[in-house]
């Protein structure tokens, strides 16, 4: 009897686009304890049938108590291979990684020649925000 050969899980980048920017005058010399910084992300799988998966990412920076940039970036997947149109939380760490080092990219060209070149959006410790959940021993 053979046996069906799982196929891998694949992801392929299609585009990534700004959908937001918004860039307040700040001072020239930012105090680094006053920066402060969100992240948020969203999924639009409405076309996950066509194995097609958006990531949202938002990002901001503010300062004194003052939004000073706000970043919103799409980040267009093809997900294709065995479970592509059922469950995306296997490749999700992935999808984010590649979205949020792109998105780092898109706001340090959209931040050159401002007071806010000198501060790129930070690297991240993706096992903090993606936690593998382990299975309870028995």
């Amino acid at each position: 009897m053979a046996t069906k050969k799982s196929t891998p899980v694949q992801y392929k980048l299609l585009r990534c686009e700004e959908v937001q920017m918004k860039m307040c005058d700040v001072p020239i010399t930012i105090e680094q304890s006053l920066l402060k910084i969100n992240l948020s992300m969203r999924i639009d799988d409405k076309n996950k049938k066509d194995g097609i998966i958006i990531l949202y990412l938002r990002f901001f920076y503010n300062y004194a108590s003052k939004d000073i940039l706000n970043y919103e970036g799409g980040f267009h997947f093809k997900i294709s291979g065995e479970g592509d149109k059922k469950d995306i939380s296997k490749v999700l760490p992935i999808l984010f990684s590649i979205s949020y080092s792109t998105l780092r990219g898109m706001v340090a060209v959209r931040s050159l020649g401002t007071s806010l070149e000198n501060y790129p959006v930070p690297l991240i410790d993706l096992n903090k925000i993606f936690k593998k959940k382990q299975k309870p021993t028995e």
